[in-house]
């Protein structure tokens, strides 16, 4: 497999032995790094993945760039509507509260608790 990544060092494409490749796209806002504790470490959100026969998986983050929900397997209609697709919901279970003063909240630890696909 290779490998290629953009300057800020997210992953921009792989490709597979068999020559099939991704690429992955990235909004263009920054949120807080889900991978570091530093509250001034910005990463741009992974917004979708397409395969090279243009599959295309768009995917949602929720908190801190956490994975929320991927959509795939659209079906388009002869207009170019979107009229089908599978949708998966990502649930986390947060653990470890420790609330303080001017802070809602915060987890010191997260799991994924529940995937729920619906087509």
């Amino acid at each position: 497999m290779t490998y290629s990544y953009l300057s800020n060092g997210q992953r921009a494409a792989l490709q597979l032995p068999n020559g099939s490749s991704f690429t992955y796209s990235y909004s263009p806002l920054t949120t807080p790094s889900p991978t570091s504790d530093k509250p001034d470490e910005l990463c741009r959100p992974l917004v979708g993945i397409a395969d090279d026969a243009g599959r295309q998986v768009d995917i949602t983050t929720a908190f801190h760039g956490r994975l929320a929900s991927a959509r795939y397997n659209k079906v388009y209609d002869g207009s170019g509507n979107l009229v089908s697709w599978v949708q998966s919901d990502y649930a986390y279970q947060y653990v470890g509260l420790t609330p303080g003063p001017g802070v809602i909240s915060n987890f010191t630890t997260n799991r994924l608790s529940e995937i729920k696909t619906t087509a």
